[in-house]
Parts: C-alpha cells; sequence; structure tokens
C-alpha cells in the first residue's frame, strides 16, 4: 500500500509539473497575445491615420482636377476668342501699315512744301534787296 501511495505521489507530482508546465505556457501565450493585442491596435490605428490622410489627399487631386478642368475650359475659350480675334487683328494691322505709307508720303509733301518754302523765301529776300 505504501508502494501504492508513492506511486500515485508520484503521479500526481507529475501531474502538478505539468499543470504547472500549462500555466507557464499560458501565461507565455497571455502576455504575448496582450502583446499582439497592442501591436494590432497600433496597426489599426496606424491604418486609419493612413486612411484620413488618403482621404485628404484625394480631396485635395479632386480640387485640383476641378482647377485643371476650368483652367482647360478657359484656355479653350481664350484660344477660341484668339482665333475669332485674328482676322480683326490682321485688318487692324493692315490699316496701320497704309496709314503709315500714308505718313511716310505726307512726310516728303511737308519735306518738299518747307523746301519750296525756303526757295521762295531766300527769292522774296533777294527781290527784296535789288529793291532797295
Amino acid at each position: 500500500m505504501n508502494q501504492n501511495i508513492t506511486q500515485v505521489t508520484t503521479s500526481l507530482n507529475n501531474h502538478v509539473k505539468v499543470l504547472n508546465g500549462i500555466v507557464d505556457n499560458s501565461q507565455i501565450i497571455s502576455t504575448s497575445t496582450q502583446s499582439l493585442n497592442q501591436n494590432i491596435t497600433q496597426v489599426t490605428t496606424y491604418l486609419k491615420d493612413n486612411f484620413v490622410q488618403i482621404q485628404q489627399q484625394t480631396q485635395v487631386l479632386y480640387n485640383l482636377t476641378v482647377i485643371l478642368q476650368t483652367a482647360n475650359g478657359n484656355i479653350n475659350q481664350v484660344s477660341g476668342n484668339l482665333e475669332k480675334n485674328t482676322p480683326l487683328l490682321d485688318n487692324q494691322i493692315n490699316k496701320l501699315q497704309l496709314l503709315t505709307r500714308q505718313l511716310d508720303q505726307t512726310t516728303q509733301v511737308v519735306y518738299q512744301v518747307n523746301g519750296n518754302l525756303g526757295e521762295l523765301l531766300n527769292a522774296s529776300q533777294k527781290s527784296q534787296q535789288s529793291n532797295n
């Protein structure tokens, strides 16, 4: 009977060791689980922050797209106006060239008149001197 008690005690001690090992493993698993949960929380927070930043950047890109579309419309409108106004500008340039030629001709006439007036003045002075 003593031997049976010894065997039972040994068996119980072995079971206690196994149970203590299980408790130790459970504590390790619990610590690992807590660490994993913290890591998951950090990753989740990081992803949420990044998602918010992505949303903000998406809004900025959308706003830029609207601005670019508006600018493109304005460029097309200006281009259309330039094309429409080109004949008018050509006409104005032609008129300016004609006015320049006319001004040149008028200038030549003024030079001739000025020369003629000079000759007339000289002739008049000579005539007065010969009369005196």
